[in-house]
């Protein structure tokens, strides 16, 4: 009496797990961090922190000869030709006079603060627009640090891959799911299309119209 009880509970108790398991390997979610907020305050003291390295680097590219210095490393390990050495004093050269430009310098960085500042501004719009709202100051780390690794991987064309990880990452950390920040960087590659692909069409245009006339005019 005692065993049929026993197997009865068995059957019933395995019944729920046979059929959990049928519906094939449960999988927890991946949830996004807690909202990190960034305030002013601290966006405000990482730009303190920030302006020692800028002026080192500054002062070291304006005075320090690095073109030049780096060839005189790379000489002792490799057979490099003897007009690098003239060509790399040149550069350091070119880079001093364009540093020395004060108002060129300060009007191009005024205008690449004003290409970060609409970028933030998008990134804070678009993610308001898909239903994940953060904070400006979320909003300009975001963007900042999606600029540094696109900046900082050049070699690759539009920063292909490297703004979806770049985003999808940062996000993650500053609590953004990865349904939103894939969203977010279509969002901006959407931006470069309507953008970029205008651009590229009158500039071929341009370049055909320009051979067209310079034919008619050789004739």
């Amino acid at each position: 009496m005692l065993d049929k009880t026993c197997s009865r509970v068995e059957r019933a108790m395995s019944a729920p797990v046979l059929v959990e398991m049928s519906k094939g390997p449960v999988t927890p979610p991946v949830r996004p961090r807690p909202n990190v907020g960034v305030t002013p305050a601290c966006l405000l003291v990482e730009v303190v922190l920030a302006l020692p390295v800028v002026s080192a680097v500054y002062l070291l590219v304006h005075r320090g000869a690095v073109f030049e210095r780096l060839l005189r490393r790379v000489e002792g390990m490799l057979a490099l030709p003897a007009h690098l050495r003239g060509q790399a004093q040149a550069l350091d050269a070119r880079l001093r006079d364009l540093l020395g430009q004060r108002a060129a310098l300060l009007a191009a960085l005024s205008w690449q603060l004003a290409g970060f500042g609409a970028g933030a501004i998008e990134t804070w719009l678009a993610l308001r627009l898909l239903q994940h709202p953060v904070g400006v100051g979320t909003a300009v780390v975001l963007e900042s640090l999606t600029q540094a690794i696109r900046h900082f991987v050049f070699v690759v064309p539009a920063g292909l891959g490297i703004q979806e990880a770049g985003l999808v990452g940062f996000g993650y950390l500053l609590g953004l799911g990865n349904d939103a920040s894939i969203a977010l960087s279509l969002a901006k590659r959407m931006r470069e299309i309507l953008f970029g692909v205008p651009a590229l069409v009158y500039w071929q245009w341009s370049w055909v119209f320009k051979g067209a006339s310079d034919v008619r005019s050789s004739d």
